[in-house]
C-alpha cells in the first residue's frame, strides 16, 4: 500500500475478511487492530482521518486509575449526565475499556501532556465530579488521527479513499458493501463507523456547527431499512461557540475546561445566565432560555451571543493551556479580551443501538462511534466522545475478529460477549 494513503481501487471480486467504513477515529482504531489478523480494506467517502473526530479540541475522560472507585465515579457522571436513555452495561464496559486503549494509542505513539513526575496531567469540565481530561494542551483531535493514520499506513490493509458507501447487504454467507461507483466489496465482517449527522441537521435547520461537511448521513436509512433501532433524533450543542471569530467552515469553539480559570457567562445586562460548569445540556438550556427572554448580545453582524469572560484569564496561561484557542483569537485581535459565545451544534445523540460487543442484529455487522448510541443518552460529556469512538473501535474490531475465529457463518445471529477480547499483534503489548 501507498504510505501516503493515496486513493485506491479494490477488485468488485475481492473477498476479504472485514470492510471497514469510515476513516475517522472509530474506523481508523477498528482497522488498525484488525490489520495484523485479517485482510481487511477500509472505505471513506473522504480523504483518510478527514473526519469530525480531527476537530476535537478538549482531550479525552480517562479515569484517574485502573481501581473499581475510580471507574465507578466516572460511570455515575456519565450515567447522572445521559439520564435513563444512557445503557448501563454499555457505560460500564466503555469506561473498564478506557485506559487499556490509551496505553495501546500511548505505544503506537501519542504523547499526553505529564506533569514532570510522569502523572497525566488532567482537568476538569462541566458535569465532571473530578478532573478527568487529559489531552495535548487543546489539540487532542490532530493528535491522536496522526498517530492512527501511521499505523494504518504501516499495515498494509488496502485503504479506498474519496469513496462513498452507498448500501450494505449482509447476506447468507458475505456482507456486500456497495460504492457511489457500484463497486461491491464482499467480506465476511464489516465495521459501520460513519459517524454522525450533525452537519446534515445543522444543514437542515441553518444552524451553525463545529462539523466540517460531510455524508455521515448515507447509510441512516439503509441501516434503518435493514431493521437496526435508532435511538429518537436528539443532538447536543458544544455552548462556548465562538459567534464573532469562526467565520465560514467548522465553527471554533473555546474547551469546556476553560471553567478550570473562573470564567462567567454574562448576558447584555450584565447578570450571569448560568455558572458553567453544570454541563453541556444544562448551559445550553440556560442560554437558549436567555436569548428568549431577549437578554442575548447582539454581534456587530446581528447574531446572538453571550460574553465569555477571558479578560479574566491571563493571556500567558491561555497559551499554555489552549495555545489552539489562543492562535485564533490573536489572529481576530482578541487575545486577553472577553467573546461572544453561543451555542454551535456539535454531535449526534440518536445513533442506532448496539450490544456491548458492538455487534448488531444483523449478522457480521458491527457498529462503532458516533453512528452508535447508548453510551451517552440525552448528553454527552466533555472528552468522551472521541474516547467512545476509540473504545468501540477497538472493540468492534475484537468482536469481528472473535466473530471469524468461531467460524459462524452470516446466516448466524451473534450472541452479544461482555468480556475484554485480548489485542490482536497490532494491538499487543500493553
Amino acid at each position: 500500500m501507498d504510505s501516503g494513503l493515496d486513493e485506491h481501487t479494490a477488485a468488485s471480486s475481492s473477498a476479504w475478511g472485514a470492510t471497514v467504513i469510515g476513516g475517522g477515529a472509530a474506523g481508523l482504531m477498528a482497522a488498525a487492530v484488525l490489520a495484523a489478523s485479517v485482510r481487511t480494506v477500509l472505505v471513506t467517502d473522504r480523504g483518510l482521518g478527514t473526519s469530525n473526530s480531527v476537530m476535537a479540541q478538549g482531550g479525552l475522560q480517562v479515569p484517574t486509575g485502573p481501581h473499581e472507585a475510580a471507574q465507578q465515579a466516572m460511570i455515575d457522571d456519565l450515567i447522572a449526565s445521559g439520564g435513563a436513555e444512557t445503557d448501563p452495561d454499555l457505560v460500564r464496559q466503555f469506561v473498564e475499556d478506557i485506559l487499556p486503549t490509551v496505553e495501546l494509542l500511548e505505544k503506537w505513539g501519542l504523547r499526553l501532556d505529564r506533569h514532570p513526575d510522569g502523572r497525566l496531567v488532567r482537568h476538569r469540565a462541566g458535569g465532571l465530579s473530578e478532573p478527568r481530561i487529559v489531552g495535548t494542551a487543546d489539540q487532542i483531535g490532530p493528535a491522536v488521527i496522526k498517530v492512527l493514520r501511521s499505523v494504518v499506513a504501516g499495515s498494509g490493509i488496502e485503504v479506498l479513499t474519496h469513496c462513498p458507501v452507498v448500501d450494505l447487504a449482509p447476506g447468507p454467507k458475505h456482507v456486500v458493501v456497495t460504492t457511489a461507483t457500484g463497486e461491491q466489496l464482499r467480506c465476511e465482517a464489516a465495521v459501520v463507523a460513519t459517524g454522525g449527522r450533525t452537519f446534515e441537521h445543522a444543514t437542515t435547520t441553518g444552524q451553525r456547527s463545529t462539523n466540517p461537511a460531510n455524508a455521515n448521513s448515507v447509510l441512516t436509512p439503509v441501516l434503518s431499512r435493514l431493521g437496526l433501532v435508532r435511538s429518537p433524533d436528539r443532538f447536543q450543542y458544544q455552548p462556548f461557540g465562538l459567534v464573532e471569530v469562526s467565520g465560514s467552515g467548522p465553527g471554533r469553539c473555546v474547551p469546556e475546561s476553560i471553567i478550570e480559570h473562573g470564567v462567567e457567562l454574562i448576558d447584555g445586562s450584565g447578570q450571569i445566565v448560568s455558572r458553567v460548569d453544570v454541563g453541556r445540556a444544562r448551559l445550553t438550556a440556560a442560554m437558549f432560555e436567555a436569548e428568549r427572554q431577549g437578554r442575548a448580545i447582539r454581534s456587530s453582524t446581528g447574531e446572538a451571543g453571550f460574553r465569555l469572560t477571558l479578560s479574566s484569564v491571563p493571556p500567558d496561561a491561555l497559551t499554555e493551556q489552549f495555545p489552539k484557542l489562543a492562535a485564533t483569537l490573536e489572529r481576530a485581535g482578541m487575545l486577553g479580551a472577553d467573546v461572544l459565545v453561543y451555542p454551535f451544534l456539535h454531535y449526534e445523540l440518536s445513533g442506532f443501538r448496539m450490544a456491548v460487543d458492538c455487534s448488531t442484529p444483523l449478522p457480521g455487522v458491527f457498529l462503532a462511534g458516533e453512528a452508535a448510541t447508548g453510551v451517552h443518552g440525552r448528553n454527552r460529556l466533555m472528552g468522551a466522545g472521541l474516547m467512545d469512538s476509540l473504545v468501540h473501535g477497538r472493540r468492534a474490531a475484537h468482536s469481528v475478529l472473535d466473530y471469524l475465529a468461531s467460524g459462524r457463518s452470516s446466516a448466524e445471529a451473534l450472541e452479544p460477549t461482555t468480556g475484554s477480547a485480548p489485542e490482536s499483534s497490532a494491538g499487543s503489548g500493553q
